[in-house]
């Protein structure tokens, strides 16, 4: 059973945290979508593996508070920061999937010493002209209201065909949401928006934590050579190859969870 705590951090916002587990703590950071549930089935993965499993609904999604704003990556990372902070957490293996694999980054380049050890999955330090062109897309769908047909893009991209049709009954819910309240549009559009010019990738020869890069290769949303770039640039990083679409945490539990605890309790 997870424990949930609401803490509020530096500037008023209050955002939702759960913990579970005991041992050597490790933070996991869901990506764009911002919910702790992302990681549900690699938690239940790493809890008998002995560790102390932390993760939150980013601000602005979720059951955490969704301020005005403004909503870029440099205050999620002081989120994460000061998340740790509250649990008196430290020394701590930092686990970041698509965004959350930006935000890890952040961490990590912002306050070296709280990480352990990095994992960098699904994500990227730069976006090329392929990703303008997807996430403006993507931002053009909420912006018009559209967030069903965002959703079966969203499902359309980020699965494999095959998973998609062996698990449309779980999927489906999604597209049927009601449509996003004005408020719920414009931070979501918000959320969208802070990917389009962050980058990191003149930074990340600074990194001096060991860190494991995974990329899949049928990966639509986040195509490989992000990750590829990620491992080139970041000082004695591994590098693994999985498949399972943009969401292979999901789609491949057993596999991603395995690779992660292997790199994390490796002595090397």
């Amino acid at each position: 059973m997870a424990t949930s705590h609401r803490l509020i951090l530096s500037d008023g916002c209050a955002v939702h945290v759960e913990e579970t587990g005991h041992g050597q703590p490790i933070m996991l950071i869901p990506g764009l979508g911002g919910l702790a549930d992302f990681w549900l089935a690699i938690r239940d993965r790493l809890l008998p593996m002995g560790y102390r499993v932390i993760s939150f609904d980013h601000r602005g999604t979720g059951n955490s508070d969704a301020p005005l704003g403004p909503y870029v990556i440099s205050r999620i990372v002081r989120d994460v920061i000061e998340i740790t902070q509250a649990l008196s957490v430290n020394n701590v293996h930092v686990v970041g999937h698509s965004t959350g694999g930006l935000i890890a980054q952040g961490v990590a380049l912002d306050s070296p010493d709280l990480v352990d050890k990095l994992v960098l999955s699904g994500s990227w330090a730069q976006p090329d002209e392929a990703f303008k062109n997807l996430f403006t897309l993507r931002l053009g769908l909420l912006q018009s209201g559209m967030t069903d047909l965002y959703q079966r893009l969203t499902i359309h991209l980020g699965y494999p065909p095959e998973w998609v049709s062996k698990n449309w009954s779980s999927l489906a819910p999604t597209i049927a949401r009601p449509k996003l309240s004005a408020a719920q549009q414009a931070v979501a559009c918000a959320r969208l928006e802070m990917l389009l010019n962050e980058d990191h990738f003149y930074d990340l020869h600074k990194l001096t934590c060991k860190t494991l890069v995974i990329g899949a290769s049928d990966d639509c949303i986040i195509p490989c050579h992000h990750s590829k770039m990620l491992h080139s640039s970041i000082p004695h990083a591994q590098f693994l190859t999985l498949e399972g679409g943009h969401f292979f945490p999901k789609v491949i539990p057993d596999k991603y969870t395995d690779a992660v605890h292997s790199f994390l309790s490796s002595k090397t």
